[in-house]
């Protein structure tokens, strides 16, 4: 939703001149009552924002954009368990799985939504801290983010906070995968927060579509639900459900009439009827509403690296050096002079001497045929 310039912070100005000093270091922005926000600059670039709110899942926002299908997601997030350090985000810019258009969206509108949060914390405080900083998401200009976080709206309105949405009957024909998503998220059960949870998404974002989506009387306001299916499911699983309910005291016996014995009748003993016990809410409750991804197929726990990753050619140059270390190491290969075909025979001095006879040693004094000649002249 884009509303009129919010209010400027007082350390936005602080903000655009270390952008123009090219500065990489850390801006911490505390609050009043305790909270703490922080931008990151790399050579006066934004590459980290973040503040004490809500922050949208990637992997959400991949299926709900259409952009990769939810096996593939899930396989992803499978093999990054197995690797300590690795991010989502990382591989998808490193391995280049997904648009580039894609991935700077994303981070340019959560980090204004970050920042717009930032730029509401009451008397607020702030510092900068030089040093260096790991650039890991595509860098984003400092004014550009700053003026998308004071022109749109970062908090719902409180009529989609206090209603629940519901898609109506209509098929919506030809709409794009991210307004399909948000409509499969509209169940009758979930409010605008739900949504944009479930889908990925800001609250600008979340407002954008749902604002559409009502003029096209697609999704409407249903009252909510009196109490969430997770939250009555979690009310018999928190401590607070385990433990044991006191048992309310038993009435107190009638008065007996007037003239009536107080013993007990003759016969067998009546038993006493069982305590009487309160089912729990999560006994009547109905299951939590999820959304449940597509099964993926299993993945190894390591990573196998294909052709042409950083994987196969870092062994690569390894198997090469050795290769090279093996080769200077070794002893020279003493140089054998070619052989020449057979020719025709050639007549000399000397006897018949053929063309294709081994070569003559390199000192002509040597040769055979010139001692004999020598020999013949001293003779």
């Amino acid at each position: 939703m884009v509303t009129g310039p919010g209010p400027r912070p007082n350390w936005a100005d602080e903000l655009l001149d270390l952008a123009a000093q090219e500065a990489t270091g850390r801006l911490v922005v505390l609050s009043s009552a305790g909270d703490e926000g922080w931008v990151e600059f790399r050579d006066g670039e934004l590459v980290g924002v973040s503040a004490a709110s809500r922050r949208p899942l990637l992997a959400r926002r991949l299926t709900a954009f259409g952009v990769m299908a939810a096996p593939d997601v899930a396989a992803l997030l499978s093999a990054l368990r197995a690797q300590t350090g690795r991010r989502l985000i990382d591989v998808l810019v490193h391995d280049r799985l997904v648009p580039d258009a894609f991935i700077t969206g994303f981070v340019r509108n959560t980090m204004a939504e970050q920042l717009g949060v930032m730029a509401a914390f009451p008397e607020a405080q702030h510092h900068f801290r030089s040093g260096p900083v790991h650039q890991s998401v595509p860098p984003q200009r400092a004014d550009e983010v700053l003026a998308t976080a004071l022109a749109v709206s970062h908090t719902f309105p409180q009529e989609l906070q206090d209603h629940a949405l519901k898609r109506s009957d209509d098929q919506a024909a030809e709409v794009p995968p991210v307004f399909r998503s948000v409509l499969e998220a509209c169940d009758g059960s979930r409010s605008a927060p739900d949504v944009a949870d479930a889908c990925g998404l800001t609250v600008a974002e979340t407002v954008q579509v749902l604002t559409d989506l009502r003029n096209r009387r697609l999704v409407g306001l249903v009252p909510r639900p009196a109490q969430d299916p997770w939250q009555v499911a979690l009310a018999g699983e928190g401590p607070a459900a385990s433990t044991p309910q006191p048992t309310p005291p038993a009435p107190a016996p009638a008065p007996a009439p007037a003239g009536a014995s107080s013993a007990p009748p003759a016969g067998d003993p009546v038993p006493a009827p069982p305590p009487a016990t309160v089912p729990t809410p999560a006994a009547t409750a109905e299951p939590p509403i999820v959304l449940t991804p597509l099964a993926p197929e299993p993945v190894e726990p390591e990573l196998v690296a294909s052709d042409g990753s950083p994987e196969s050619r870092r062994a690569a140059l390894n198997a090469l050096a050795d290769l090279t270390e093996a080769v200077a190491g070794a002893p020279p290969v003493p140089h054998v002079p070619p052989v020449d075909e057979p020719q025709s025979e050639v007549t000399t001095t000397s006897p018949r001497v053929w063309a294709n006879r081994p070569m003559r040693p390199a000192n002509p004094m040597e040769s055979g045929d010139v001692l004999r000649e020598l020999k013949s002249l001293g003779d």
